[in-house]
């Protein structure tokens, strides 16, 4: 090998090594990780994704058993969205709407 081409490759790592040194670490600050449902429920995850260059965003929704195993799974598309926010105020929207369905059944879900 090259003597230039082994001193370049040196100072490179030399210089990686310093800057990986001097950049701080980020910490997910917030994040928390699911908890099961109670033996007997299913509980339901809601959550949002916007696409600001189409305007669109799906909502997605995941039930798990104590256990951690899918019960159940769907999405929403939806079109013509404003913004994130919106996107946002989509989830909940289905969620309530999903809560009325399951409180008028006598299925044991958690939402």
């Amino acid at each position: 090998m090259d003597a230039s081409v082994l001193t370049r490759y040196k100072a490179f790592i030399q210089e990686h090594d310093a800057l990986d040194q001097a950049i701080p670490k980020l910490a997910l600050v917030g994040v928390s990780t699911w908890q099961p449902p109670p033996e007997s429920l299913v509980k339901f995850n809601f959550d949002s994704a916007f696409n600001s260059y189409s305007g669109s965003a799906t909502t997605g929704v995941i039930g798990r058993n104590s256990q951690g195993s899918i019960m159940a799974s769907c999405s929403f598309p939806h079109k013509n969205v404003a913004d994130a926010f919106v996107a946002e105020a989509y989830a909940r929207k289905q969620r309530r709407s999903q809560e009325l369905k399951v409180n008028g059944a006598e299925n044991k879900m958690l939402l």
